[in-house]
C-alpha cells in the first residue's frame, strides 16, 4: 500500500481501498481446507459451531496418496470464523463431513 496516498487526491477505487484499509482486511478470503468425510460438491456451506456460515466450499477433489486417499478443497471463509481456529461443518443431501484451515500446503507423502 505504499503507492496509495491515504489523505489527497481522488482515484478509482478509492472508497474500496480505503474500506480495506479502515477496517483491517477483507472481510473474506480464499483458503486451502483439508476435509475429513467424502468430497462436498462446490458451493456447499461450511458451517460454524453456533450455525452461523463460514460460508462456503468453492471447489474439492480427492487426492490418492501412497498413505491413502485425502480430500482437499478451497473455499472462501469469513474473517470471524477463521479466527475461531475450528473445524467447520457441512451437509450436502446425504454428504457431511468437517472441514479444517491448513495453515501451510499439504505434503503430499
Amino acid at each position: 500500500m505504499r503507492a496509495l496516498h491515504f489523505k489527497q487526491g481522488c482515484y478509482l477505487g478509492q472508497e474500496i481501498v480505503e474500506r480495506i484499509h479502515s477496517r483491517g482486511g477483507r472481510a473474506s478470503a480464499l483458503r486451502q481446507l483439508e476435509i475429513e468425510g467424502p468430497v462436498p460438491p462446490g458451493g456447499t456451506e461450511l458451517q460454524v459451531n453456533d450455525g452461523a456460515t463460514a460460508p462456503h466450499i468453492a471447489s474439492a477433489a480427492e487426492l490418492l496418496l501412497p498413505a491413502g486417499p485425502r480430500v482437499f478443497a478451497l473455499g472462501t471463509i469469513r474473517g470471524e470464523a477463521e479466527l475461531r481456529n475450528e473445524p467447520f461443518a457441512f451437509t450436502a443431501g446425504s454428504v457431511t463431513g468437517t472441514a479444517r484451515i491448513l495453515a501451510a500446503p499439504p505434503s503430499f507423502r
